[in-house]
């Protein structure tokens, strides 16, 4: 299982993807991502478990329809 923050743009409908193989970095990474993304609208900030990127893009398909 790997970690991914996913920085979604609804203002271009474009997703930033990092991944991450420690829970606790990503868990890091989510947090200055968020505390950065206050006051930006449009930008949506998530902490997500998936296998691997490929079953992360399937199931939350709404974040890369604009890939």
């Amino acid at each position: 299982m790997k970690d991914f923050v996913v920085i979604y743009n609804g203002n271009t409908g474009k997703a930033e993807v990092k991944e991450f193989d420690n829970y606790e970095a990503a868990c890091d990474a989510y947090k200055k991502t968020s505390d950065n993304a206050i006051g930006k609208p449009g930008i949506e900030v998530n902490l997500i478990g998936a296998k691997d990127r490929a079953d992360l893009e399937n199931s939350w398909r709404r974040f890369f329809m604009n890939k």
